[in-house]
């Protein structure tokens, strides 16, 4: 299967090779009439994911087989760099200071949703899970990523405590997949804006029980969505 989705894949990027407004031309590729990439992705749903899914304190990586291919997919189109010029997902902090994260493609059940997040500058994102697989794949700039275990048994509502247990550095070329119970921080410092894909189960707006931990007081809290999500097609 992963060679039929690679080959899915080669074929939307040669549509739109050529063509000038590429933040348009990402959302056609990725919703082309004939078959969309959650056609595709339909095999890779989270019982899958989970049940393939191999961690230790030897691979601090999360990810089973099924996440490595979508993975390598999302490396495949975050490659073409010319996909994603910065006139078409401008890098601009609105008025609260939030950088925009644009919405490539989502199922009409909001499944299999996929975005481009952008930033310039220093950016820390604490400790959350998705409650659904997610996979991160660098366009441009460096992201670290740092992984976690809850080691509290989750007995006292709004308190949780983790430990980190390994750390990756997503750039282009390289990805990151996430299982639904999976935590990871994000963290990047840079001058020059900073692309990423983020490819989700579940759209961001339909992840209401997703949370975050507060290292310092101990406190975990439901996770709000991106409060800056956009429409690529909008742009």
């Amino acid at each position: 299967m992963t060679m039929v989705v690679r080959t899915e894949v080669d074929q939307r990027v040669d549509v739109a090779a050529n063509r000038s407004k590429v933040g348009a031309n990402c959302v056609e590729i990725l919703n082309a009439p004939e078959r969309s990439l959650g056609d595709e992705f339909a095999q890779f749903h989270d019982p899958v994911v989970e049940e393939e899914h191999v961690s230790n304190s030897q691979d601090p990586i999360p990810g089973g087989r099924s996440g490595h291919e979508i993975k390598a997919v999302l490396m495949e189109l975050a490659g073409r760099k010319e996909f994603f010029p910065d006139e078409d997902f401008p890098p601009a902090a609105n008025e609260k200071g939030y950088f925009p994260v644009y919405r490539l493609s989502e199922d009409e059940d909001h499944r299999f949703a996929l975005y481009i997040s952008t930033s310039i500058g220093e950016k820390d994102v604490p400790p959350h899970n998705h409650t659904t697989w997610a996979v991160i794949t660098g366009v441009q700039g460096e992201e670290e990523n740092r992984f976690y275990e809850r080691v509290d048994d989750g007995a006292t509502p709004g308190k949780g405590r983790v430990d980190q247990i390994g750390r990756a550095v997503v750039a282009p070329g390289t990805g990151v997949t996430l299982l639904p119970n999976d935590i990871h921080s994000i963290h990047i410092d840079g001058e020059a804006p900073a692309l990423f894909l983020h490819m989700y189960g579940l759209g961001l707006e339909q992840l209401t029980a997703r949370v975050f931990f507060d290292r310092k007081t101990g406190d975990c809290k439901v996770f709000a969505s991106h409060p800056d999500i956009r429409d690529a097609a909008r742009a």
